[in-house]
């Protein structure tokens, strides 16, 4: 008997227009290669293992797997999150915790936002570079990017204001501190603006803060959604944080703070998705978090990625090319370098990972497709040695197309 076999499926058919248009992410591809052990990787943006909180991670694992708190650890959860973390941290924002949502780390925060506030043809205002998680789950809701600019200072808020003039955008996006990728860091005077701004045109603003707990010079600035607080202007802004940067990535623990309309809308969303967070993560979480020695971990972390930042910034410093302009960041964890006039960084990637060293050109976290010319460098993921190392063989790379 003969069996016959059935023709292919063309899936091209069944695929939405707007997924078939999807790419996938720059980074995470340029991962396959970087996790080599022989590749020097200042590609993605990860946090160093070797800093992960293990001893308190492993405590708090062992008391919530005893049998006494075994079956609500491992339990199904309530949608918004379990209710003693939202409690800790709206305290921490001084909002409560019924405007506090629990995600699958900020990304997921970013994809339900743009689930429940955007429809095909929206515009979303956002700094131009930006961060690429961003945009990358806000485009198959096939909305139109109206890019900002910013400089050492962060947003040009000017800039700003002058788009508000002829667009209306459904929200403007913004990284205030320790950019991503740029590292700026918006000043006070700026923040008021922008919250200025928010009034005057009835601006809602997504503040993304995964790295401000990861500050290694000058003094911290006041969150967006503290100074709109403060003006009667809580509603104005959602305020979107994460775990990742500062304890580990692996439990996709991150939060938002929205107000009580948009907050319900989400919690709908996110019920469809996943019906709720992961209960153990979040109960490791809430433990860490709340132990005596959690402030110790973090000035660890601080000293580890400072010295790791002074070294990077001291070797581009001697490495590359005369001409190379950078901005020496206050905390977070990437350091962006503008290359002379010339130097095709997107070009030479496959050259440089020839010579095992990686890197990701900003024009990845561009809406118009410029920073061709320009790379973004993670410093947290690699010792000072590597970091040597591998800046020294982008340095022989750059120098050698100058």
């Amino acid at each position: 008997m003969q069996i016959m076999s059935a023709p292919a499926l063309d899936w091209t058919q069944h695929l939405t227009k707007n997924s078939q248009g999807l790419k996938r992410s720059a980074v995470r591809e340029i991962l396959k290669v970087a996790v080599r052990p022989e590749v020097i990787s200042f590609a993605g943006g990860l946090p160093a293992p070797e800093c992960f909180p293990s001893e308190l991670i492993a405590s708090a694992s062992a008391r919530l797997l005893d049998k006494d708190h075994c079956r609500s650890s491992l339990q199904y959860g309530e949608s918004e999150g379990l209710a003693e973390l939202r409690e800790h941290l709206g305290t921490s924002v001084s909002r409560p915790m019924e405007e506090v949502l629990i995600t699958s780390g900020a990304q997921q925060g970013l994809d339900l936002l743009g689930r429940v506030l955007l429809a095909p043809g929206d515009v979303i205002a956002v700094e131009n570079p930006t961060y690429l998680g961003a945009l990358g789950a806000w485009r198959p809701q096939g909305v139109r990017f109206a890019p900002v600019p910013i400089d050492g200072d962060g947003l040009v808020v000017e800039a700003l204001e002058k788009l508000l003039e002829t667009e209306r955008p459904k929200f403007f996006y913004t990284m205030p501190n320790f950019h991503n990728p740029a590292g700026a860091v918006l000043s006070l005077e700026r923040r008021e603006q922008l919250i200025s701004l928010a009034e005057k045109h009835a601006l809602l603003i997504l503040e993304d803060d995964p790295y401000g707990d990861l500050r290694y010079d000058g003094e911290a600035m006041p969150s967006l959604l503290s100074l709109a607080t403060a003006r009667g202007l809580a509603d104005r802004v959602v305020h979107l944080r994460s775990f990742s940067k500062v304890v580990a990535p692996g439990f996709r623990v991150g939060w938002l703070t929205a107000p009580p309309v948009l907050h319900d809308a989400l919690v709908k969303v996110k019920q469809s998705a996943d019906f709720h967070p992961n209960m153990l993560g979040q109960r490791i979480m809430l433990e860490v978090i709340r132990d005596d020695s959690f402030p110790a971990h973090l000035d660890h972390l601080r000293e580890v990625y400072g010295a790791r930042r002074d070294a990077m910034d001291d070797a581009v410093s001697r490495h590359f090319p005369g001409g190379t302009t950078w901005t020496t960041p206050q905390g977070g964890m990437f350091l962006m370098a503008q290359l002379p006039a010339g130097i095709d960084a997107a070009s030479s990637l496959p050259t440089a990972l020839e010579a095992k060293v990686a890197y990701v050109t900003i024009d990845n976290f561009t809406v118009d497709g410029s920073g061709q010319d320009a790379v973004r460098l993670n410093f947290s993921n690699a010792s000072p040695e590597r970091i040597e190392e591998g800046i020294a063989r982008l340095g022989d790379l750059f120098r050698s197309l100058a």
